[in-house]
């Protein structure tokens, strides 16, 4: 096989076995108070994409070890700065990983396996009115071997 031509095979292979994903905070309305919510989008999401996607939505508590959601500490969770978000835990449908700041903002899977590389990054927002999650904002940025979302 000639250089070139395995070159290009692995270039394939990095750009196909590797995926980017945004970790995006979302408003909505619950029942009686306003909800933050967290999704998950491949590429920045759209007011076209909101209203049509049927991503799962996944709220924030202080544990998910055993629930989904999002765990978050710090003053970057919930519209925060997320370069001061010190832990970002996601259980969720494809699996159960977490972001550590004082790591690199790598992420780990539960057997601390580095997974993926994050970075903060609040740069991303949508405002689409009548979408039901009428606003949020990019939290991180990941680049990771997990892409089952």
């Amino acid at each position: 096989m000639k250089p070139s031509t395995a070159f290009t095979l692995a270039t394939l292979c990095i750009k196909s076995c590797v995926a980017d994903f945004w970790i995006y905070e979302a408003g909505g309305f619950g029942d009686i108070v306003p909800v933050t919510y967290f999704r998950f989008y491949h590429d920045p999401p759209t007011c076209g994409t909101i209203g049509n996607n049927n991503r799962q939505n996944y709220l924030p508590y202080d544990d998910v070890s055993k629930t989904k959601g999002i765990a978050c500490d710090g003053n970057g969770c919930e519209g925060g700065n997320p370069n001061e978000i010190t832990r970002f835990e996601m259980n969720v449908d494809w699996g159960h990983y977490t972001i550590y700041k004082d790591r690199g903002y790598r992420m780990y899977d539960k057997k601390n396996n580095v997974v993926g590389q994050c970075r903060p990054d609040r740069s991303k927002r949508y405002l689409c009115v009548g979408t039901g999650l009428p606003d949020g904002a990019s939290v991180f940025h990941c680049t990771t071997s997990v892409d089952k979302f």
